[in-house]
């Protein structure tokens, strides 16, 4: 086994040796402030009702477009080798 596969398993042990034999020496999580801050990620906003059909037709022609495109991009790719 290399050293690697050793220091988990030996983390482990330690972790549970201080735990019995020393408790209050390790913190909780609810003890620690973990204050991760996340990115604000704009979403857009939830639509009020069903989308209509003139938006579906609208969605799928946008879709369309975009697959086209990547599509015909792919094929150029491929020709370049």
């Amino acid at each position: 086994m290399s050293v690697q596969a050793k220091i988990p398993p030996a983390v482990c042990m330690l972790h549970n040796f201080i735990r019995t034999h020393d408790p209050s020496d390790i913190d909780a999580p609810n003890d620690i402030d973990l204050h991760i801050p996340t990115p604000k990620i704009d979403n857009g906003e939830l639509a009020q009702s069903a989308p209509t059909e003139a938006g579906r037709v609208a969605a799928n022609t946008q879709q369309d477009r975009i697959a086209r495109a990547m599509w015909i991009d792919y094929q150029r790719e491929l020709a370049l080798g």
